[in-house]
């Protein structure tokens, strides 16, 4: 894999500031939900159903996962632990700010 090889998207200018807009947006828009749902949520409390005119609007449902412990896995297996892991690599897509 080639780290910080360049390549010219002049003529993409215009969808980089479509970009940097609309994730100004999305971040403006997630403020707002934050806020809303942090008044339903508290609204809520331990009830499972939230209603308006008596119809229900919100709900809680419960999901149960399985994940590994890794933390436990090396207490139980110490340094065996570490041949369990396999590296996993992925490329993340960054918007720059301009400097």
């Amino acid at each position: 894999m080639t780290t910080n090889t360049y390549t010219p998207i002049d003529g993409l200018a215009g969808w980089v500031d479509v970009l940097r807009a609309a994730t100004a947006e999305k971040a403006r828009a997630e403020a707002v939900i934050e806020q809303a749902r942090g008044k339903i949520e508290e609204a809520l409390g331990d009830m499972e159903v939230g209603t308006v005119a008596g119809v229900p609007v919100v709900k809680w449902t419960h999901v149960t996962t399985n994940r590994f412990d890794q933390k436990k896995a090396k207490e139980f297996l110490g340094d065996a632990a570490e041949s369990f892991m396999v590296p996993s690599t992925s490329r993340r897509f960054t918007l720059v700010d301009p400097a």
